[in-house]
């Protein structure tokens, strides 16, 4: 017997969760996002293998203009939301930064940096991290 067409839309669905969305206007990013993945003919911007994803590049799950959507792979995808392509690093959470990261900026080792936070001298680690930025050290974050 076929599944009569709209069976399992809405509240027939078994994952329905009463329409809350993570998006606001989720159906404007639906649309935007195969309007996207059509004028990339479905090609990653940034590595040009196959995407699946669409990032919101400033942030904001509300703004589904086009200008402000980028068609990504996963593993790229991963990269702009952790900058690791894996999970989020505790460190990047904490001081806008991976360990290894840290550890160029202050021309350190990684096990000074971590000496550092079991000590909870995150304060001066912050510090240090703002000095190297204002200063301009290479690889650190603008």
């Amino acid at each position: 017997m076929a599944q009569q067409k709209g069976a399992w839309t809405g509240e027939n669905n078994p994952r329905w969760n009463g329409g809350i969305s993570k998006y606001p206007q989720h159906h404007i990013f639906k649309k935007r996002r195969l309007e996207k993945l059509q004028q990339t003919k479905g090609a990653c911007e940034i590595c040009g293998s196959k995407a699946k994803y669409v990032h919101h590049m400033d942030g904001n799950k509300a703004n589904h203009a086009l200008k402000n959507l980028i068609c990504v792979c996963k593993d790229c995808h991963g990269t702009l939301h952790t900058g690791s392509g894996g999970r989020t690093s505790k460190y990047i959470r904490m001081f806008g930064y991976t360990l290894s990261e840290m550890a160029v900026v202050l021309n350190t080792s990684p096990t000074y940096i971590r000496e550092m936070i079991l000590k909870s001298e995150h304060d001066e680690l912050r510090d240090r991290l703002k000095a190297a930025e204002s200063i301009g050290k290479p690889n650190a974050k603008k």
